[in-house]
């Protein structure tokens, strides 16, 4: 936040009303409660909540593996952790939502210690999922690519387009880099900050360890489509408002968010979001 503020980079909070099945929710809580007024179930979901929360406590942020029930939490799945503690089906249903909209995967598809171990590098479930001081609460105007550009500026020279690596080679003198169109560069250190199966397409010497490909190629991506949907007349805004719509919510999960919250003719727009089973 200091460091997008300092470029130039204005930031702004929105409220965050809700709207299920064409139904509206104002959010005024902690929590968007999406419609759900069963006390037994959000007591449900607040007891899974709070022993997640505590389960992340004893996962090291570094080397999630040195975790004392690491072997145990890896083996079962995140869906299992729910119908193991969980009374209630709209209790699952709600945090089935929130796992295929934070994961991009069905809760079935993840273990339950890497979906702990990724929720507790998010600031735990409560930054993660929240918009009173949590991840939805601010954006960016003009969007969150502005960031790069102000990046770009700062870096004049130093950004290199259109340079897609394939050999990486490592030796005591450092690493030098190659790519596709025959350039090479040099450096003391790489930062790999590409998704795992682009690393595959990547050459290196010497050979990466047998434990490492081995997980590069067992660790699928999630999966989730995107598209911006354009009103001539932002009409949510009239009530002073930014929304967010969920369809489906137990068979497939689509959600739709207003970016930015703006009064520019062309940022009249939702962003919408298919994420994991419907996708695929």
């Amino acid at each position: 936040m200091k460091t997008t503020t300092s470029d130039g980079v204005c930031i702004y909070t929105t409220p965050f009303p809700s709207n299920v099945q064409g139904k509206p929710y104002p959010y005024q809580g902690s929590w968007a409660h999406f419609g759900l007024s069963d006390p037994l179930a959000w007591f449900d979901i607040n007891y899974v909540m709070h022993k997640m929360e505590k389960m992340m406590e004893q996962i090291p942020a570094v080397d999630p593996w040195n975790c004392p029930h690491a072997d145990e939490w890896d083996a079962m799945t995140l869906q299992s952790f729910y119908e193991k503690e969980s009374w209630t089906k709209s209790c699952r249903d709600y945090l089935s939502a929130l796992a295929q909209v934070n994961l991009a995967s069905e809760p079935s598809q993840v273990s339950l210690l890497w979906a702990l171990w990724y929720t507790k590098c998010c600031g735990g479930m409560h930054r993660m999922c929240n918009t009173d001081n949590g991840a939805q609460e601010r954006k960016f105007e003009n969007g969150s690519m502005t960031i790069c550009e102000k990046l770009l500026r700062l870096l004049e020279g130093k950004v290199e387009f259109d340079a897609q690596v394939c050999d990486l080679q490592q030796d005591e003198r450092g690493v030098v880099v190659a790519t596709l169109d025959g350039r090479e560069f040099q450096a003391k250190h790489v930062i790999m900050a590409i998704p795992l199966p682009l690393q595959l397409k990547i050459h290196y010497e010497p050979p990466l360890s047998p434990l490492r490909n081995q997980l590069i190629q067992r660790t699928p991506v999630g999966s989730a489509f995107k598209m911006t949907i354009y009103y001539t007349k932002p009409f949510w805004r009239e009530k002073g408002v930014a929304s967010l719509t969920l369809l489906g919510w137990t068979s497939y999960l689509i959600v739709l968010h207003e970016i930015p919250f703006q009064v520019n003719a062309h940022k009249r727009r939702f962003e919408c979001f298919v994420n994991a089973m419907p996708f695929q």
